[in-house]
């Protein structure tokens, strides 16, 4: 096997022949194969010149593509960590994990929006008429060090080498409260027709306004500038509050796991987290 940890003009069609069928929920792919480099973000190829089998790890997340009849695809689904949920690339691929990994693998249900339905109007009246607006700030490289530090906040990293990396390709909104971040809505992954949001709030800040602040500052900032704003819920709560923001629920899917947590990540508020 080969890692790779950027996806190149050189090796870019190669990858991208080995994604073509597969399902997407969101623009992972897109961000991957533009590029998108750093923090864990892999690219395992089974050949470099010659590849039939391709994963992708990025954050939290995993996928595979290519043929999944072949040796080296089972290889890659035997050497799954359990710290990843699986975005099923087609059916082939999901039975090779159920014939691989069998009681061991069980499926979290994830929930996929349209964009479609969002307003620049709605957004503004959502931040105009809360009292706490004052304290939304966007994320300047000060603000990323001191959250990369938390324990919770460094997620918002996950995808970036460091908080100088995040702000040259990302962006991101932030409440503070006493001089600390509360609550963050981020671009987890980035590509030229979006970006991925990712929202994080602190426990003893949780419901209180400031998550829907931050995301209603972000999806805004996206549709001012022509960039579509994609969200991808782990749980109820995160769907209630896109919904809130304005989005329009597509539907559910499922993502497959090795281990027993109920939740990909408990911490995490929003998408792709």
């Amino acid at each position: 096997m080969v890692t790779l940890y950027q996806v190149t003009p050189e090796n870019r069609n190669k990858v991208e022949c080995l994604l073509v069928n597969n399902r997407c929920y969101d623009m992972s792919v897109d961000s991957i194969l533009e590029g998108q480099a750093g923090g864990n973000i892999q690219i395992v190829l089974d050949n470099q010149e010659n590849p039939k089998v391709v994963q992708i790890i990025q954050g939290t997340f995993t996928f595979f593509g290519g043929d999944a009849n072949c040796s080296s695809a089972r290889e890659l689904v035997k050497g799954l960590l359990p710290k990843y949920a699986v975005q099923p690339a087609n059916d082939d691929w999901l039975d090779l994990l159920k014939e691989i990994h069998k009681d061991n693998l069980y499926s979290v249900k994830r929930y996929s929006f349209s964009s479609e339905s969002l307003r620049e109007s709605h957004l503004r009246q959502i931040i105009d008429s809360n009292p706490n607006s004052s304290i939304i700030t966007r994320i300047d490289l000060k603000k990323a060090h001191a959250m990369n530090r938390d324990s919770l906040n460094k997620f918002h990293f996950i995808n970036y080498n460091s908080p100088e990396h995040f702000i040259e390709k990302g962006f991101g909104y932030c409440a503070i409260v006493d001089n600390n971040v509360v609550s963050a809505c981020t671009t987890a992954l980035v590509c030229k027709k979006g970006i991925e949001i990712c929202i994080i709030s602190q426990p003893k800040y949780r419901r209180r306004g400031f998550a829907l602040l931050t995301a209603a500052q972000l999806v805004l900032h996206c549709l001012e500038n022509g960039m579509e704003p994609h969200w991808d819920a782990a749980n109820t709560m995160s769907r209630k509050l896109a919904e809130k923001v304005g989005y329009t629920c597509k539907g559910s899917y499922e993502v497959y796991k090795l281990d027993q947590n109920q939740n990909i990540n408990n911490n995490l508020y929003g998408s792709n987290n």
